[in-house]
């Protein structure tokens, strides 16, 4: 959304494709799919990185960064 604004501002036309684009990918993350309502969740979205220092996140085994 910030890119699309930031394109739309500089005469970019494409700038309300990415803003429009922001608003779906906001919409969908706002879902009961991905939020994290149960009360023993300590994130806000399922499937995203939580706290890297504290290693809460989920690393595949033979991988080196989190995911899911």
């Amino acid at each position: 959304m910030r890119l699309g604004t930031n394109l739309k501002e500089s005469g970019e036309n494409n700038g309300e494709h990415y803003f429009q684009a922001g608003l779906t990918v906001l919409s969908t993350l706002l879902t009961d799919r991905y939020l994290g309502k149960d009360e023993n969740h300590q994130g806000i979205i399922f499937h995203s990185v939580y706290h890297r220092p504290n290693k809460w996140d989920y690393v595949p085994e033979g991988s080196k960064l989190p995911n899911n």
